[in-house]
């Protein structure tokens, strides 16, 4: 093992229960607690993440986007959406050693944690689309407001190039690539349950099984320089104080 790889190792290692307190959890939903406290380290978490995606790639389920930005409709992103499953998705974002749980962890130790796992995401899922996804790819060209504009075909290398690790990110898939702007949600959210992190209480997000999806989001590119509207900084601030994003 490189020494990176044990820096590594050692900083995703799973939050303390008494920093990230699943006792709300067990008390609703105890089984739902016990598959949470048996979900393991950040590493497995960003393979199982990957193999999914690699599942969506062969069975022909991933969705692809290419949205235009606000600023200009010539430059775009990739957005990339795939189905994890509720447990996975409960583990990403309320596992100890989950999405949120590396950016809190970094919060309380000054350290840019919870950015450098997301590049550590975004590098694994890149590598892995570069190897799986044929020379183009069928996408659907979104406008600035997220509404599908039509069909096109995709070289690869473009949606690789806006996949830069350091302004690309990971979440929740809010609205389905392709569907309509008045099209019902079908990642519905209960987030009735509560963590205690910290002696405070974050929603405890999850999905339901056949709509639960992650959303890779690109950076925007076609102009001098790659960029992402939202400061991934204050979006990190924002994710270890509040949980959100």
């Amino acid at each position: 093992m490189s020494a990176d790889q044990s820096r590594r190792q050692s900083g995703f290692a799973p939050l303390l229960a008494s920093h990230w307190d699943l006792s709300a959890v067990a008390g609703s939903d105890p089984a739902r607690a016990a598959a949470l406290e048996r979900a393991s380290t950040a590493e497995a978490l960003v393979a199982e993440l990957c193999r999914l995606l690699a599942q969506a790639v062969r069975t022909n389920t991933l969705r692809l986007g290419w949205e235009e930005s606000r600023r200009n409709p010539t430059e775009c992103r990739a957005v990339i959406q795939w189905w994890i499953g509720a447990e996975a998705f409960d583990w990403f974002m309320n596992g100890r050693a989950g999405y949120r749980a590396m950016f809190r962890k970094g919060f309380l130790r000054e350290l840019c944690l919870g950015l450098d796992f997301n590049q550590h995401i975004v590098i694994a899922l890149r590598a892995m689309l570069a190897d799986a996804l044929p020379e183009s790819v069928s996408a659907i060209r979104l406008n600035c407001t997220f509404d599908p504009i039509g069909p096109i075909t995709l070289p690869k290398a473009d949606l690789l190039a806006s996949l830069v690790p350091h302004l690309s990110k990971v979440w929740a898939a809010g609205r389905f690539v392709g569907d309509a702007a008045d099209a019902p949600p079908r990642c519905s959210f209960n987030s009735g349950v509560q963590l205690i992190v910290d002696g405070d209480r974050w929603s405890a997000p999850w999905a339901d099984d056949a709509n639960a999806t992650l959303d890779l989001k690109g950076a925007f590119i076609g102009g001098p320089e790659p960029y992402q509207p939202k400061d991934p900084e204050q979006r990190a601030l924002t994710l270890a104080t509040t949980g959100t994003a």
